[in-house]
């Protein structure tokens, strides 16, 4: 029983700074090492969320691979993250990617984005025109009518959200918001 209680205090006494994990530790190592940190109020301030801050497995071709049980075991992930920069906190969202064949590898890995964050979801666009999304960095519309299709990472929240798509042409992630 002694040793039972010795592991159970170990184990919690490896989270950073005193605080309990709201994502894996594999994911917060990653992410500490960027000079970010867990979303650690994330379950607080986001009460009807029913999904976590992070997605695994985003290596792909369809979305039935995606909910395969029978699929590899894939180690990719995005998770929200977050910096304190001055007086406030910036809020990103960023990415691991192991295959240099996945769609998400084209674009940089996170994204830095100052609106409601919420759970993380993979989703698949089909013909969806690009000029409904704007880019992530600069924050405008291109206009241009060219259709696109593939996955995305869902952002939601209370019914709305963004979805995050790689623009693989232009290595830029392209917002589209949820009504």
């Amino acid at each position: 029983m002694k040793t039972l209680m010795i592991v159970f205090l170990l184990a919690f006494s490896s989270f950073s700074n005193g605080e309990n994990l709201t994502i894996p530790k594999q994911i917060n190592d990653y992410i500490m090492k960027d000079g970010c940190s867990q979303v650690s109020d994330f379950y607080a301030t986001h009460e009807t969320v029913r999904g976590a801050p992070f997605i695994y497995d985003l290596n792909h071709k369809t979305i039935s691979d995606y909910y395969s049980k029978s699929k590899e075991v894939d180690t990719s992930f995005a998770v929200w993250c977050q910096r304190k920069i001055k007086d406030s906190t910036v809020h990103y969202l960023k990415f691991n990617v192991k295959s240099k064949l996945n769609q998400f590898s084209f674009c940089p890995s996170e994204i830095m984005h100052n609106e409601d964050i919420g759970k993380l979801s993979i989703a698949e666009i089909k013909d969806i025109p690009l000029s409904r999304f704007y880019d992530a960095e600069s924050g405008s519309f291109d206009g241009t009518q060219k259709k696109v299709s593939g996955f995305v990472i869902e952002s939601s929240y209370d019914g709305a959200g963004f979805q995050f798509y790689c623009e693989s042409s232009s290595s830029k992630w392209k917002v589209l918001p949820l009504d």
